[in-house]
């Protein structure tokens, strides 16, 4: 009963909340992709001639209330056909709780936010056209060798520490 009602209230301020628009945390997800920094420190992945030789899984965990989810869902609509090497997974949260919630566990966070997009290791909350770049720019790299997917890794029961090291390059 005591689970029951703590999930009664996050999902009553998943509602509430509707989606991610807590400026902190547009901040913290600014800071941390920086794509003009990013473009100064690597190099493009323009030129790497490995890109889709693997295949790439994107996931999105969304509300149905949520405006950002929704743009996002349009931006992937549209650049779907362009990326044949990924696989666009699409949850919406009130039908995957537990998965949800699970994915959670296994990146270490207790987010309650939305939209949450999965691509590799990189854990991203929130959406904005300016992070599509880094959107692509993972799912390039990651197309370019043999990597784990964290969220099949955590329906699995897999070792998720195991296949994060995997990822990285």
């Amino acid at each position: 009963m005591k689970n029951y009602i703590l999930i009664l209230i996050m999902f009553i301020t998943i509602f509430i909340a509707g989606c991610n628009n807590d400026q902190k945390n547009n901040e913290k997800l600014n800071n941390n992709n920086n794509s003009n920094l990013e473009d100064a420190v690597m190099p493009s992945i323009e030129e790497d001639s490995t890109i889709g030789t693997h295949e790439v899984n994107f996931y999105l965990f969304y509300l149905s209330t949520c405006s950002h989810c929704h743009e996002e869902m349009e931006w992937i609509k549209s650049i779907k056909d362009e990326y044949p090497y990924v696989n666009f997974n699409m949850y919406e949260i009130t039908e995957n709780e537990d998965l949800f919630f699970s994915v959670n566990e296994s990146f270490g966070t207790d987010n309650v936010s939305v939209p949450v997009t999965i691509i590799g290791n990189e854990y991203m909350i929130g959406y904005s056209e300016t992070r599509n770049r880094k959107f692509i720019r993972t799912m390039k790299e990651l197309s370019t060798f043999e990597s784990c997917d964290v969220v099949q890794a955590t329906i699995d029961g897999n070792d998720i520490e195991s296949c994060m090291k995997q990822n990285e390059k």
